[in-house]
């Protein structure tokens, strides 16, 4: 099965290839990739809502500074061009199909289907908390792992909590569903934003997709492209984000680990998300030697000969340096 070229490929500076991968699981997740050389491949996960083609500012620059580092980029389940896991009807949003484990169980299928035995995983967000997940549950299957603007612990989390779980699962889309006669929330998690109504899309372009810093062009695209999940996806993601949490695990973690964290970040700021990251490596360090470094982002050279702050998107608010610190990452790595 051949996939449909990932949103925002303007932004894409050199070529590569993309398709679907049938999993021995039954899930179709959704690729791209930049070559098929022997090296130790990338493996970049996206946060909640975006797909593959965030990585394209990150990549455009990865390419600047090391060409040589393959890269291989995955759409999680229910985004961009993946499959959403089959999932029994509920009368209420459940995280069934959306857990850590099921996430993780797709970037080892997807390295099986590719047949490449061993990765350096780069979570983003949510792609942050896969990449623990891997690295706790698969060690064997990554040589390194770098932790991009992430947590231990989105358990409550204020703003999913407030815009999310409060705004809009408990404001807009019931009464969106009571407007259109629908039993919420089943009867909505076939329907996408744009499908739905357009109060949504503009609720997207002013609340969700805002993201100060970066080309404006790029956070348009990402609109249009979060416009096309599905709500079940919404349902099952951020309900299960909720619910996840490795501080005390990551302490036993043993692959080489790099955590870039933003001093500016918005969902997961330094105090507390960032401050509990680095206790639990420092402890890994101490119980195992796992070896490990930490790089705050306060801000950084802009286009216009200025400075800005780095917030939550640091592959599109600081990709220059982060391709920088991944590829010095990369060769800090024994073999």
């Amino acid at each position: 099965m051949t996939a449909n070229a990932p949103r925002a490929l303007a932004f894409a500076q050199h070529p590569f290839a993309h398709g679907v991968a049938t999993l021995r699981s039954g899930m179709e997740i959704a690729w791209s990739r930049s070559g098929d050389g022997t090296a130790t491949p990338l493996l970049l996960i996206h946060g909640i809502t975006d797909n593959r083609a965030t990585w394209e500012p990150f990549r455009n620059a990865l390419h600047e500074v090391a060409p040589e580092i393959p890269w291989i980029s995955m759409d999680l389940r229910g985004h961009g061009d993946s499959s959403l896991p089959v999932l029994a009807p509920s009368n209420h949003i459940t995280s069934e199909g959306f857990r850590l484990a099921d996430y993780a169980a797709d970037a080892v299928g997807l390295l099986d289907a590719l047949g490449i035995g061993r990765a350096i995983l780069v979570g983003h967000s949510l792609g942050g908390l896969i990449g623990q997940e891997v690295a706790l549950t698969y060690p064997d299957r990554l040589r390194g792992l770098a932790m991009v603007a992430t947590t231990t612990n989105s358990r409550d989390n204020p703003l999913f909590v407030r815009d999310v779980m409060g705004e809009l699962f408990g404001r807009r889309l019931p009464g969106l569903a009571e407007a259109k006669g629908l039993r919420y929330p089943q009867g909505l998690a076939g329907f996408t934003m744009r499908q739905l109504d357009s109060s949504m899309m503009t609720w997207l372009r002013d609340v969700w997709c805002v993201t100060p810093n970066v080309d404006p062009a790029l956070c348009a695209a990402a609109v249009e492209w979060t416009a096309d999940i599905p709500l079940a996806t919404w349902f099952g993601a951020f309900t299960g984000l909720l619910e996840m949490e490795t501080s005390e695990r990551l302490m036993d973690l043993r692959v080489p680990s790099l955590v870039v964290s933003a001093a500016r970040d918005e969902i997961f700021p330094i105090e507390p998300d960032q401050r509990v990251m680095e206790h639990a490596m420092s402890e890994a360090h101490r119980r195992h030697g796992t070896p490990w470094r930490c790089n705050v982002y306060r801000a950084v050279a802009s286009s216009d000969n200025g400075r800005h702050d780095v917030g939550h998107a640091v592959p599109w608010q600081a990709a220059n340096e982060l391709a920088g610190d991944i590829a010095a990452f990369v060769k800090s790595l024994p073999t």
